[in-house]
Formats: structure tokens, sequence, C-alpha cells
């Protein structure tokens, strides 16, 4: 109807600014809402970490307190404990043996060719007009700001 001329140009002009208006406060009730999401994250991520921490705590807690009973057994030559409540033994680790390595004394011969890409000479090059099959620099793209 604007562009056909059907449509008197304040009327015009006073739905599209209505329109903006609705736009604008829908745009701030998102940003307002996905602020409170990612308050909530933030913090259900704090808890999580925290939990994690505790969990590792009593996971060496449990480690610590059977390397003891394995040590004192091992240290009284006991193999095998048995109450009313428990039996526990003392027995080998399944596999023939265990591969230790001393990387300071391992020969160059012994290691995998490892290539990955020197970003710090790739960027020098791109800099200086090079093309690079396999490099460029991409856009890198854009992000809401909330202040």
């Amino acid at each position: 109807m604007g562009e056909d001329g059907s449509i008197d140009p304040k009327t015009m002009a006073d739905t599209m600014e209505s329109i903006q208006g609705e736009l604008h406060e829908k745009l701030t009730a998102y940003v307002k809402v996905a602020e409170e999401a990612k308050a909530k994250a933030d913090a259900i991520s704090a808890k999580a970490k925290a939990m994690n921490q505790r969990a590792a705590a009593y996971t060496n807690l449990a480690k610590r307190l059977k390397d003891t009973v394995k040590d004192t057994m091992v240290e009284h030559d006991w193999q095998k404990i048995e109450t009313d409540e428990v039996m526990f033994f003392v027995k080998g680790n399944g596999g023939v043996r265990r591969l230790e390595i001393d990387e300071d004394k391992l020969p160059a011969y012994m290691y995998h060719d490892v290539m990955e890409p020197d970003k710090d000479k790739i960027k020098q090059a791109l800099d200086e007009g090079k093309e690079i099959e396999g490099a460029t620099y991409a856009d890198r793209g854009t992000h809401l700001e909330v202040k």
C-alpha cells in the first residue's frame, strides 16, 4: 500500500514507527530472557564444578584408603581378609606386563612424526599477500554485546 500510494504517508510513517517500537520491545525482552538464562547456566556450571571437585575428593579418598589397605596387607603378607561383613583380596593386575616409558632416554625413531600447521608462519605469509592452498582468512562473524 505504501508503494502504490494508496496509504497516507503520515499513516504509513506512524505504522512503521509502531512496528519498529514493537520489535525493539520484543528484542529487548529477548535480551533480558537471554541474560537470565545465561545467569542460570553460570550458576549451574559453578555448582557442577563444585560437585565435580567434591566427587574427585571422594574418589581420591577412596583410592588412598584402598591403597593403604593393600599396602598394609602386602607388608604383612596377607592375601585375603574375610569378616562377616566383607571379604577382600590382594590380587595381581590383569595382563602380562605394563609398559613404562622414560621419554628423556627414548630414541627419536620411537616417536610418531606429528605434523601441525605453523599458524604464525601461515599468518605472516598471508599478510605478505602470498596465496597458500588450504589457508585463508575468514570473516570473524558477529556477536551480540549487551551492556
